[in-house]
């Protein structure tokens, strides 16, 4: 209690804080935490429940972390020990690049994102989210979204939030599979995939970290995977909209 100094309340952490930083959250009812052991930020409820989590390092956020705190338009800021402020928007979500076989790791050659290769997947990604049954108002949603290509830290695929969506120019250098042909072999990252997964996110969908990695909203992928949605992440998506 911060008018005479009496302990209200007392939880775990769940990382390491160490030498770590609080910062309240702008709507005034959470705290985020933060470590020098860890790039995860965490936003934690007064009585010690985990909110949310995100990865600052898919933000490009480089060096341990050694204080955050949140701006006047609500994007967190984040200190770390190269002496380098970073401005950061704790909404996106990252989908990350994992490898299971080395093999196919070194066999590719990385394919750069055009802004041509961009609005054809996302045509065909709208096209998919339709024959699922995705409502017309959301599909018009996902037509009106923006989509910049930029450079992000290996490791990381793409990030998005409702208001838009980031993809990794050269796949986390593994190279994009660009092909929309269900049939077709693949080369590289499934950009259809990647895609589909970030609209996700402008559709209000979380991460599934625990899901099945066949889940559209599972947060990792693999080289030449495929994921499609399905009327469960329809029905998810216009929950959100009650």
């Amino acid at each position: 209690d911060p008018s005479n100094g009496a302990e209200t309340g007392r939880w775990k952490t769940p990382i390491d804080i160490s030498s770590g930083s609080l910062a309240l959250d702008p709507s005034g009812n959470s705290l985020w935490v933060a470590s020098n052991q860890s790039p995860q930020v965490i936003q934690m409820s007064f009585t010690g429940t985990e909110l949310k989590r995100f990865d600052s390092a898919a933000q490009n956020v480089t060096g341990s972390i050694s204080g955050i705190d949140f701006d006047a338009n609500g994007k967190l800021l984040v200190s770390t020990y190269y002496n380098v402020v970073y401005r950061i928007d704790p909404s996106f979500s990252p989908l990350r690049w994992v490898a299971r076989s080395t093999s196919v790791l070194q066999s590719q050659f990385p394919v750069l994102l055009s802004v041509k290769d961009v609005e054809s997947v996302r045509q065909k990604a709208i096209e998919f989210w339709s024959t699922a049954g995705l409502p017309i108002e959301l599909v018009t949603r996902l037509q009106a979204v923006t989509i910049q290509i930029v450079t992000m830290q290996n490791g990381y695929l793409g990030l998005a939030s409702r208001d838009g969506i980031f993809l990794d120019d050269d796949g986390s250098g593994v190279g994009w599979d660009v092909n929309t042909d269900n049939n077709a072999m693949s080369s590289g990252v499934d950009l259809l995939t990647v895609v589909l997964h970030e609209m996700g996110h402008v559709l209000g969908l979380d991460d599934k970290e625990d899901a099945d990695s066949g889940s559209l909203m599972f947060d990792a992928l693999e080289i030449g995977e495929r994921r499609r949605p399905t009327f469960h992440d329809i029905d998810e998506a216009m929950a959100g909209m009650k």
